[in-house]
């Protein structure tokens, strides 16, 4: 198993509201298998993988309050920082001063001191020039001659030039290939990234639509509970009156018999048309009706491999209800009794049987059964027409031979009334079909090329029990015990089949046999429960 759990909790009255069933506090649980995990792989070879999913709301009623929240002041502390840039300091500029000055008040000042200085000056000024123009003219002499003596350059050719060219083209047409080529792995990332963002977009409107079918699905079948919660009668209920005279008893159950067995084989016909009958399946629900009676339905399909005639399976499950009061006292551990002896048809049948619960109560049950086995012609022998289409797995999956039984409760029995105030009422309808099919044969995973196919038997149940609501006060331990041995009845009925097909090493006379040996009728039941010992005080009206 590989799991992910996701949990929530509200506790103040702001959770989810769908309904008034849930209060002021609500708890979510929802649990998902994981797909696909890298760090933590499925080994399909090695392990058998399990998937679980399930979600739990558990809330609770709570009377009208005002909550009142604490309240507590916010508090915010902010931290200023202050950047403070200080400009350098300008510099002076230092100013070269001249020591020559050629203001008029100047030169007039040095010629009113110096009268002969002026001439000095000036000789001077007339010098300095000179000089300059003679370093001048030397300096364009020594240019020139250093040109003439200068060779001149050699002109390149057009080819080389152009090889020259074609290099530096071919190393800028190299540097755009490899910018190009990075454009192209940056536009395909991008790609890439866009065609990923709309296969998330994609994915979560797949993922919408698959929860917006499972939500339809779950009212669905909240719908069919809640119409099985309240309707009046099963749906494959018929009403059965029985008189006092043994001769026009058996006369009216043999009447209907013809009639029952067809409405059971098309009953269980439609409700696994859909289905693979190859592969196991169980659905059981428990609840409580209308009118407070405690109901168990159940459908399962179990197919038996290695049988060779759904025969031997379809003698098993007679067996077993012809002396279901065996059955009953060594599974459960409370005494039954047959109360009737009618031997008639075996293909009719009817049993009246009272069980002592636990020296507190008895439970009574009148039931009438009617049996049929045809090697031929499978559901179109009683008149049952199976539908043609290729996805009905379930209905085109009967083979020629077909064993059907049908078990429903006397509605009155003049003969063997109901008790209401001293017993309670047990009511039991049970359909089975036995039939065949083929299927591939299970082999490992490694081995390849055509696959064998082999031939199975299915056993196909539908069931009903109610225990109608009674004014005998039980115990709330008695009342488990009566529910949980509803279940327990079927599961031994299969417990029965398998270990009558069951391969047995040959038995030994009757003088070896060990002192520990089960009885075979034993070893089929399942274990049972411990010793009721002393009840507590607390009851309950069942």
């Amino acid at each position: 198993m590989n799991n992910v759990t996701f949990t929530q909790y509200w506790g103040d009255g702001s959770g989810p509201r769908t309904d008034r069933a849930v209060g002021d506090e609500v708890g979510i649980a929802v649990c998902n298998y994981v797909e696909e995990d890298e760090l933590y792989p499925y080994h399909v070879s090695e392990r058998v993988r399990q998937d679980i999913t399930f979600h739990r709301a558990p809330s609770s009623f709570s009377a009208d309050h005002e909550a009142s929240a604490p309240s507590s002041p916010a508090s915010a502390h902010a931290l200023l920082s202050l950047m403070q840039s200080v400009a350098p300091p300008l510099s002076a500029s230092l100013w070269k001063v001249d020591i020559k000055s050629d203001t008029p008040s100047a030169a007039s000042s040095s010629l009113t001191s110096s009268p002969v200085g002026k001439s000095e000056i000036e000789e001077e000024q007339t010098a300095a020039t000179k000089q300059k123009v003679a370093t001048v003219a030397k300096g364009k002499q020594k240019n020139k001659n250093i040109k003439e003596t200068q060779p001149k350059k050699p002109r390149k050719r057009t080819y080389y030039m152009r090889k020259e060219e074609l290099a530096v083209l071919g190393k800028e047409y190299e540097k755009l290939q490899a910018e190009m080529q990075k454009y192209k792995r940056q536009n395909g990332i991008l790609e890439d990234r866009v065609k990923m963002r709309r296969q998330e977009e994609e994915n979560r409107g797949i993922r919408n639509v698959i929860h917006a079918q499972r939500l339809a699905f779950a009212n669905t079948q909240s719908m069919i509970a809640q119409y099985m919660r309240v309707q009046e009668h099963s749906p494959f209920e018929t009403f059965i009156q029985l008189g006092k005279d043994p001769v026009e008893r058996h006369a009216t159950l043999l009447a209907m018999k013809k009639r029952k067995l067809h409405d059971a084989l098309q009953f269980l016909v439609a409700r696994r048309r859909f289905m693979d009958p190859s592969t196991a399946f169980s659905d059981n629900q428990k609840f409580e009706n209308a009118h407070g009676d405690f109901c168990y339905m159940g459908f399962d399909v179990t197919p038996f491999a290695g049988v060779r005639s759904a025969r031997t399976v379809f003698d098993v499950l007679l067996n077993f209800s012809y002396n279901l009061e065996i059955s009953l006292s060594e599974l459960l551990g409370d005494i039954t009794i047959k109360e009737n002896d009618d031997h008639w048809d075996p293909s009719v049948s009817q049993q009246r049987l009272v069980t002592n619960v636990a020296n507190l109560a008895e439970m009574e049950t009148n039931s009438a059964m009617f049996s049929e086995y045809l090697q031929r012609n499978g559901p179109a022998a009683l008149g049952v027409e199976l539908p043609h289409d290729s996805e009905d797995l379930g209905a085109l999956g009967h083979g020629d031979e077909l064993g059907v039984i049908a078990c429903d409760f006397v509605n009155e029995d003049e003969l063997y009334p109901y008790l209401p105030g001293r017993r309670i009422r047990q009511d039991v309808t049970v359909l089975m079909l036995v039939s065949t099919c083929m299927r591939p044969k299970v082999r490992p995973i490694t081995l390849t090329g055509p696959v064998d196919m082999e031939r199975v038997v299915i056993l196909t149940r539908w069931s009903l029990l109610r225990i109608r609501k009674s004014s005998i006060h039980l115990p709330f331990e008695a009342t488990q015990r009566l529910r949980n041995g509803i279940e327990q009845v079927g599961e031994a009925m299969l417990n029965n089949v398998r270990y009558a097909l069951a391969p047995r090493e040959p038995t030994l006379p009757s003088g070896d046999l060990p002192p520990t040996a089960i009885p075979p009728v034993a070893a089929a039941m399942l274990p049972p429960p411990p010793a009721f010992g002393t009840l507590p005080p607390l009851s309950r009206r069942y």
